[in-house]
């Protein structure tokens, strides 16, 4: 089997049942450090704009995923912890927090998040504290 490029990993995320109904059932974690493979083999020819007249673009993709195993991983021994090491790789989030609310990197997040975490207790927002 050949290498798979960026766009053929991208569509195949973008198309899973993750993301769409009556759609093919895919690894989420394969599937993105997959396309992190094949980002950083020709990072200088990714074209970051994939996908930006659907849901969400690339960008969009690897924001919201990583944010995502920020939260959800299963411990630094686990491939949800690599995947997200391997997205940190080409995502630098510096002083960011999460992708604003109504935005495609926190659909993003969101649905990886509800999908690796579904019984997830801790809300994205933090609560903000009564004052005394």
């Amino acid at each position: 089997m050949s290498k798979r490029t960026t766009v053929q990993v991208f569509s195949k995320i973008e198309q899973s049942s993750l993301f769409k109904l009556k759609a093919e059932d895919i690894d989420i974690l394969d599937e993105l450090q997959k396309l992190c493979d094949c980002i950083k083999a020709d990072e200088e020819e990714t074209d970051w704009a994939i996908g930006e007249n659907g849901e969400f673009a690339l960008d969009d993709l690897i924001v919201g995923a990583y944010w995502a195993l920020t939260m959800c991983h299963a411990g630094q021994d686990s491939q949800s912890y690599s995947v997200m090491c391997s997205l940190g790789s080409i995502y630098k989030p510096g002083y960011e927090n999460l992708p604003e609310k109504d935005t495609s990197g926190r659909y993003v997040c969101d649905t990886i998040c509800d999908h690796l975490c579904p019984k997830r207790r801790v809300p994205l927002e933090k609560k903000k504290r009564k004052k005394r």
